[in-house]
């Protein structure tokens, strides 16, 4: 538009001096105008992103988004204010290129028109070799920050839905989700990423010249035979995949997961659809292929359970000693309600136990419902101090041979 009217407004012009100051004139006008305005908009966006940090939990998704990328945001101004700069200064030469192409072929001397022609010639490729450079660049610019903000776009989009999904475990939500919904943006994100790299990457390869087509048709057979030789890549991001689809477990879960080289526990660190690492018991990081998964404990999933199992001897006042413990049980659910998600439940009597004719005692056991593993160790170790502190005070452990014992709870 820019090059339009300044063909419109020297076309009729003799002078050489017009002819070159309108051009100047024009496009450092355009220039200083291009910057001022896109100065007072990022000028405009900071003061508001200042506003809507006092209030964000008032404010719309597409606020939010400036919130969230407003540094970014600000380096594609800066940037584009440079390239409106460059485009401009580099057309710029390119109209001076043609205009001296032009001056030169209207002037005759025979003395010099060998050296005249040559010049012209010269002139004339660089102006149209300088106009196609500047329009590949500027188009290789426009991919790459459409693509860059595309990424971004995806990111935050993905962020948003699975954010704001609804489970109907709102208790445990934030605990649960939050590592399924990080692992579900994180790898819809690397998805998408890779798509738009590969377009966008595409895309510049064909204004730069080269044949799309035919690379396109060589990358397919290189991936056939390519296909071949990752067969056990496939195999990993199939059944990565369908643990993510399956809710297996997700970041921050604790699992115990079967593998064809044994068994590993551990906390879910990281996750993608080739591979998991887990952050052993040990503090060592274990990290195993998806295809090796045969099977999956998760005590992390939904809900805990502490199964707190309990011997009375025969010898004691086992009803009174049972309700001793079935108060402290209640005082536990009373005292931590965000951890315990349901009302204890003491089971009766199972069964009599013969220790070597030593003695006799009977079985026990509460069942409490916890919101996630951290509950679950909680209140386990609340539980055993609370028991065994109860139990002494009454004189019980003193005179007789009663014990707690408190074994590996399944979720």
């Amino acid at each position: 538009m820019l090059n339009k009217l300044i063909e419109t407004l020297t076309q009729d012009s003799d002078s050489l001096i017009a002819v070159y100051l309108i051009p100047t004139i024009l496009t450092a006008s355009f220039v200083v105008i291009s910057w001022i305005l896109i100065i007072f908009l990022a000028k405009i966006i900071d003061i508001k992103t200042e506003q809507w940090k006092k209030k964000q939990d008032k404010i719309s998704s597409f606020q939010r988004f400036l919130l969230t990328y407003h540094k970014p945001l600000q380096k594609s101004f800066s940037s584009i204010r440079w390239v409106i700069f460059a485009y401009n200064t580099l057309n710029l030469l390119v109209q001076f290129s043609t205009t001296f192409s032009q001056t030169i072929s209207d002037f005759h001397f025979a003395f010099s028109t060998h050296i005249l022609q040559t010049l012209k010639t010269y002139t004339s490729a660089i102006g149209i070799n300088l106009d196609k450079f500047i329009h590949i660049l500027l188009h290789v610019y426009i991919i790459f920050f459409i693509a860059s903000w595309l990424l971004r776009i995806a990111k935050y989009t993905c962020d948003i839905i699975f954010h704001t999904s609804n489970y109907s475990d709102q208790k445990n939500r934030t605990i649960r989700s939050t590592g399924k919904r990080t692992t579900l943006s994180s790898v819809t994100s690397q998805i998408i990423k890779v798509i738009v790299v590969a377009i966008a990457s595409l895309t510049i390869l064909q204004e730069l010249g080269v044949n799309v087509a035919a690379l396109i048709a060589t990358a397919g057979l290189a991936s056939v035979a390519l296909g071949f030789g990752a067969q056990g890549l496939i195999k990993d991001m199939i059944a990565g995949f369908f643990i993510l689809l399956e809710d297996q477990f997700t970041l921050g879960d604790n699992v115990d997961l079967s593998t064809t080289m044994g068994v590993y526990s551990g906390i879910v660190e990281r996750m993608t659809l080739r591979m998991v690492k887990l952050r052993s018991n040990e503090g060592s990081l274990v990290t195993l292929p998806n295809g090796e998964i045969r099977g999956v404990k998760n005590y992390t999933t939904d809900w805990c359970r502490v199964d707190f199992k309990f011997f009375l001897d025969i010898r004691t006042d086992i009803e009174k000693t049972r309700s001793f413990i079935f108060e402290e049980i209640t005082n536990i659910y009373k005292e931590f309600p965000n951890d315990v998600i349901a009302i204890p439940e003491v089971k009766p009597m199972e069964k009599l136990m013969d220790f070597e004719n030593k003695s006799v005692s009977v079985l026990y056991k509460a069942f409490i419902k916890t919101a996630n593993v951290d509950s679950k160790s909680k209140i386990e170790s609340e539980l055993n101090q609370r028991v065994v502190a109860r139990l002494k005070a009454e004189g019980i452990l003193q005179v007789t041979s009663s014990y707690c014992q408190n074994t590996k709870s399944q979720s």
